[in-house]
């Protein structure tokens, strides 16, 4: 399989207490699918893999999910904590997901990006960042227009000004997060609250899984 990582020898108990990153479940993602293209994983077995790495907190939470996948050097596929990430870029698909999620705000507003987050936000890690952040944003610009009359009058006008910065950046900055989804880079929206984690359990929709071979 492409990416590689070998099981850290035993140490001390705090080293499988380690918080992993958006890297490592990353790449464990990426080995499963590997795995059930392969047909070492059924649909269930993948999907529920998937759901529980992208779910992760710490290096004891990613390991089990591959001890069954080694090969015969006995390599299997979670990154140490202590290596550099892989700098792989996301398939294609998987970038039109993620500028979608930032588009289909404007027409859709929360409605657009929880799709998307349901469609594919199980599946692909890229995806589910991407689409939180703008389901975020537009939960945040959504609640704020309901609210408006309120905020204005609690803050003496002042909410009003701030209201008009977040209408400018729901204007404006999906269409930025859209471009960096399509080159496959990060996007982070500034002036929204954070109603959705990244870690959030898994969609109650199942996702798309790869077709067999």
């Amino acid at each position: 399989m492409g990416q590689s990582f070998r099981h850290p020898r035993p140490g001390p108990e705090h080293e499988t207490r380690l918080r992993v990153t958006h890297a490592d479940r990353d790449v464990v993602v990426g080995l499963l699918k590997d795995a059930y293209s392969e047909g070492r994983l059924e649909h269930e077995e993948f999907d529920e893999r998937v759901s529980r790495a992208l779910r992760a907190r710490t290096q004891s939470d990613l390991e089990p999910l591959l001890t069954d996948l080694e090969t015969a050097e006995g390599e299997v596929s979670v990154r140490p904590a202590t290596a550099a990430p892989a700098a792989t870029r996301p398939a294609g698909e998987e970038r039109a997901w993620a500028a979608a999620a930032h588009l289909l705000g404007y027409p859709l507003l929360p409605l657009g990006p929880l799709l998307v987050l349901l469609a594919r936000g199980d599946t692909s890690p890229f995806v589910r960042r991407h689409a939180v952040e703008a389901l975020n944003m537009q939960l945040t610009f959504l609640i704020a227009t309901l609210t408006l009359p309120i905020i204005v009058v609690v803050t003496i006008g002042l909410g009003a000004l701030a209201y008009v910065l977040l209408a400018l950046s729901w204007v404006l900055l999906p269409l930025l997060g859209a471009g960096l989804a399509a080159l496959g880079a990060p996007m982070s929206y500034p002036l929204r609250l954070r109603f959705v984690k990244q870690d959030a359990g898994r969609p109650a929709v199942t996702p798309a899984r790869p077709g067999r071979r």
